[in-house]
């Protein structure tokens, strides 16, 4: 969905420890962005930490790491109020591909929970 400022989208973290995706972006990628985490600030579990790549495909299938942990362990969570994560992907350095998407890995389990991911492009 287009925000006022880039690109937002409702994920389910399903509160288990495997990998889970976004959808492929539907925008252009023409240089960095930055990625926000948790951006409405949801009081998730104290326990909550998350990695968080980009990821490309050529074909939309099979997809390679373009910024492995570009977010890397962090908690999302907070014992009274959600925590609000940001990392820069740089485009020069990494590139890009016809499909991206980020795939985020939960380091505990949790119960599952709704977050705000929001992609800015700069």
């Amino acid at each position: 969905t287009t925000g006022t400022m880039g690109y937002f989208c409702v994920f389910r973290h399903d509160g288990g420890t495997e990998a889970d995706w976004t959808e492929p972006f539907d925008f252009p990628i023409n240089g960095d962005f930055t990625i926000v985490i948790n951006s409405s600030g949801e009081d998730l579990d104290a326990s909550t930490t998350m990695d968080v790549s980009v990821q490309g495909s050529v074909n939309g299938v099979d997809y390679v790491d373009l910024h492995t942990d570009l977010i890397d362990g962090v908690q999302i969570s907070a014992s009274t109020v959600g925590k609000t994560i940001a990392g820069v992907y740089d485009y020069d350095a990494k590139g890009r591909m016809p499909y991206m998407r980020l795939e985020l890995t939960a380091g505990t389990a949790s119960t599952a929970e709704n977050i705000l991911i929001h992609v800015i492009p700069h």
